[in-house]
C-alpha cells in the first residue's frame, strides 16, 4: 500500500487538473460566445451554453474538493494532537470536576533561596489547554542564576480537593505537590499547601496560592521581593486559617 502522503499528493494533482479542466472549458465556453459571427444562432447559444455549465460544474466541484480537504486535513491534524496529549496525561479527572479551573491563574508559593523564605511566582495558562479529563502544561523557570527549567504542571480534582503537581522534566528535582483543601469553582482565589523542594535543596511545606487576578502588581515571574510578602501572606490567612485547623506539631497530637 502506498505511503499516505504519496496518496495525498497524487489526490492534490488530480483536483488540480480537475480545475484546470474546468477552467480550460470555461474559457472555451467564453471565447465561442464572443467570436461567433451570429450572437443570436441558437446552435451557437447551445454549444456555449452547454461548454459553460459543465465547465462550471467541473471548476465548481474543484474548488469545493479542495475546501473540503483542507479542512478535514486541519481538523485531522487537531483531533491527532488532541488525542495525542490526551494519551499522554497521567493525572485525569472528570471534565465536570475540571471546567471551572480551565482558565488563566496567577501561582503563588513558598520556596527557600540562600536559606531565606521567599515567595515564588509564575503564570498558569489553562485557559487553551485541548487535553481530555486533565489540565496539563509546560512552564519554564529561571533559577536565582537565570538558568532555565522545564517543568510540566498538572491539576486535577480527588474528593472535591484540588491538586496541583510540578514535575521537573530537565534534573532528579522532587516533584511539587499542592492541595487546595476547599476549592470552590464560584472563586478567584484559592489557598492551599505545598510540599516542594527548594531552590537550597531542602524539603519545605508551606503556602500556596491560585488567584485569577495578580495579588501583586507589576511583579515578573520569579523570586518576589520581601516587601509584597506581607499583603500575600495576608491573602493566604484569610482564606485557609479561617476554616482550616492546622496541626503538625507532635503535642498538638497528643492534646486532641
Amino acid at each position: 500500500m502506498p505511503p499516505a502522503e504519496g496518496r495525498s499528493a497524487r489526490s492534490d494533482t488530480t483536483e488540480y487538473m480537475v480545475l484546470l479542466l474546468g477552467t480550460f472549458i470555461v474559457g472555451f465556453a467564453i471565447s465561442f460566445q464572443t467570436a461567433t459571427d451570429d450572437p443570436h444562432s441558437v446552435a451557437d447559444q447551445l454549444v456555449s451554453g452547454v461548454a459553460l455549465a459543465v465547465g462550471g460544474g467541473i471548476l465548481g466541484a474543484g474548488i469545493n474538493s479542495l475546501i473540503v480537504k483542507k479542512y478535514e486535513r486541519d481538523v485531522l491534524a487537531e483531533v491527532t494532537v488532541l488525542l495525542a496529549e490526551s494519551l499522554q496525561a497521567r493525572f485525569t479527572s472528570t471534565e465536570a470536576e475540571l471546567a471551572s479551573y480551565r482558565r488563566n491563574w496567577h501561582h503563588y508559593y513558598l520556596t527557600e533561596v540562600d536559606r531565606e523564605l521567599t515567595w515564588w511566582y509564575e503564570k498558569c495558562s489553562f485557559d487553551h489547554n485541548p487535553v481530555i479529563g486533565s489540565i496539563v502544561q509546560r512552564t519554564a523557570l529561571h533559577d536565582t542564576l537565570g538558568r532555565t527549567h522545564t517543568y510540566v504542571t498538572e491539576m486535577g480534582v480527588r474528593g472535591q480537593r484540588l491538586v496541583l503537581l510540578e514535575t521537573r522534566e530537565d534534573g532528579a528535582e522532587a516533584a511539587g505537590v499542592e492541595v487546595y483543601p476547599m476549592p470552590r469553582g464560584f472563586r478567584s482565589v484559592h489557598a492551599g499547601v505545598a510540599c516542594v523542594e527548594t531552590w537550597d535543596g531542602t524539603h519545605l511545606i508551606g503556602k500556596a496560592i491560585l488567584s485569577e487576578s495578580p495579588i501583586v502588581d507589576s511583579v515578573e515571574e520569579g523570586r518576589i521581593q520581601p516587601e509584597h510578602a506581607p499583603v500575600i501572606n495576608e491573602v493566604w490567612a484569610k482564606l485557609f486559617q479561617r476554616n482550616i485547623r492546622i496541626v503538625l506539631e507532635p503535642d498538638q497530637a497528643d492534646s486532641t
